[in-house]
């Protein structure tokens, strides 16, 4: 057999052939092999039957020179790295269809970090040459849309700039137009397509285009959808807004993962978000496969320093007595199994009646504008009803089902002072811009750093007269699992450098 690797490298897979049996492959490729999350509780794992590692690469077809395989082309730097540094390298073949480009100069102002992140974006190379396609990681509330804009201004080829929520279309739409490019959006009713040139679109809207054309669903007498399905095929730079959306378990099916493998001719493609490569190693490498590994990171610390975010200071508020619960034995735990979970959050969250007066306090004694963040209708419910014991007018509320309009027009209210509280549940976790926010009240509790990230984010914005902004978090000590996420939110503020008070 011989001792030489071929790759040929596209805009979605590699398709290798290396010169081993099917069964050296995992070891050559071990940075590729990850534990899944959740295997060690599966029987084939105790059983001894699965190692409890999924493989990241494909095994396509084994012939008379070896094994070929297949493999997200994001991974390439890692894949290329593994196979040189077993075998010799025969033949790299480039079928991304880069042509000759020249970077124009941008006329967004852009701050130093921005310039420096996009200068490091723009400038990757390895041993394909140029390779425009990375993870940008900027706190939120840095600007993230706007490096876009500037980007496509660089490289002005036929681009999408793909969202997950209907309102954030026109915000994106809104930058673009600020800049002098026109711009067409493709969701909430509109589809309008600019190809050449940008189309914003929902993740949603082109998921449900292509799962009736996989159902041969005749779409070929609609010329909307035929002009669409042409423009994925044909696009050549796509962003990904909130890119860490697309680290999810492919074995739940991710529809982000699967619209990113429909661009064919996107050589160029980037990851926008605040928060990347912060789930399991299994579901950072879905990421990096489907746009490439992390090229830079602003942190809030560092936009806080330099004065481009308010300073945030984290109150965390004491919740005390004891939760009554309907188990016995150890739901007490801290280390309680997950099927208590709901009750110890529901009974300890959702409907404790001594935390729900505390939210209620913060957000009545100001400063406004405010903004209380929930879970769920049912927490939101619990705390009107607290609000007609206290003879509070319960405040303005917000969910899933109020339509883009309705959402805009809150957030301007806000912004101009005329809404001074409203809750909302996790669509205002994500894209929100309210710079004018003096506090935000995290209700739900919850461990994740995605997700508490996301959230502490919308107030950190600087506005016109502000430079500070509190942030109102628990110390939930009624439940021992409930007091453990405290502990961990706790040290989540301080490793973002943030000035935490503990009430006592």
């Amino acid at each position: 057999m011989p001792n030489k690797v071929r790759m040929a490298v596209g805009n979605i897979v590699i398709d290798a052939n290396l010169p081993c049996s099917p069964n050296e492959v995992a070891e050559v490729l071990s940075e590729l092999r990850v534990d899944v999350p959740g295997a060690k509780f599966l029987y084939k794992y105790k059983s001894g039957e699965w190692d409890g590692k999924a493989d990241l690469f494909r095994v396509v077809e084994v012939n008379g020179t070896g094994t070929q395989i297949r493999v997200p082309s994001g991974l390439f730097p890692a894949m290329y790295r593994a196979c040189t540094a077993r075998w010799k390298e025969d033949g790299l073949h480039d079928l991304r269809g880069i042509p000759a480009t020249t970077l124009h100069p941008a006329t967004v102002p852009l701050r130093p970090y921005q310039f420096e992140a996009i200068s490091k974006a723009f400038g990757t190379n390895n041993e394909l040459g140029w390779w425009p396609r990375a993870v940008i990681q900027v706190a939120t509330g840095g600007g993230k849309t706007e490096m876009a804009v500037a980007m496509y201004q660089m490289h002005p080829v036929s681009t999408m700039f793909l969202v997950h929520r209907k309102d954030l279309l026109y915000q994106a739409q809104e930058r673009f137009k600020q800049y002098g490019i026109p711009c067409g959006i493709v969701g909430d009713g509109h589809f309008d397509i600019y190809n050449p040139g940008v189309t914003i679109a929902t993740m949603q809207t082109i998921a449900s285009i292509l799962r009736k054309v996989r159902e041969q669903i005749d779409v070929s007498k609609d010329p909307r959808m035929v002009h669409l399905v042409r423009a994925i095929n044909t696009t050549h730079q796509v962003f990904f807004d909130e890119a860490h959306l697309m680290a999810s378990n492919l074995d739940k099916g991710n529809q982000f993962i699967d619209i990113s493998n429909q661009f064919i001719s996107a050589y160029s493609r980037w990851g926008l978000t605040a928060t990347p490569f912060m789930r399991t190693q299994y579901d950072n490498l879905l990421l990096m496969g489907a746009t490439g590994d992390l090229a830079c990171a602003v942190t809030n610390e560092q936009l806080i320093s330099e004065g481009f975010l308010s300073v945030p200071t984290v109150y965390m508020r004491k919740v005390s007595g004891t939760m009554a619960t309907t188990f016995k034995g150890n739901f007490r735990s801290s280390k309680a199994t997950s099927k208590y979970w709901r009750e110890v959050e529901e009974r300890g969250i959702k409907y404790y009646s001594a935390r729900n007066e505390i939210i209620i306090r913060e957000a009545t004694a100001g400063p406004h504008p405010c903004l209380i963040l929930v879970k769920t209708i049912e927490q939101a419910e619990s705390i009107k009803l607290k609000c007609q014991s206290m003879g509070v007018p319960f405040f303005p509320f917000l969910t899933g089902s109020a339509g883009a309009a309705e959402r805009r027009q809150a957030v301007a209210d806000m912004r101009k002072g005329n809404l001074p509280i409203l809750m909302a549940t996790t669509i205002f976790d994500e894209g929100v811009d309210i710079p004018e926010l003096r506090k935000v009240i995290l209700a739900s509790g919850g461990k994740s750093p995605v997700k508490l990230l996301q959230r502490i984010g919308r107030g950190l914005r600087k506005a016109d007269g502000k430079s500070t902004v509190q942030i109102i978090d628990f110390t939930d000590t009624h439940h021992p699992m409930l007091q453990r996420h405290a502990d961990e939110r706790k040290a989540l503020w301080k490793s973002q450098g943030f000035n935490v008070k503990i009430e006592r």
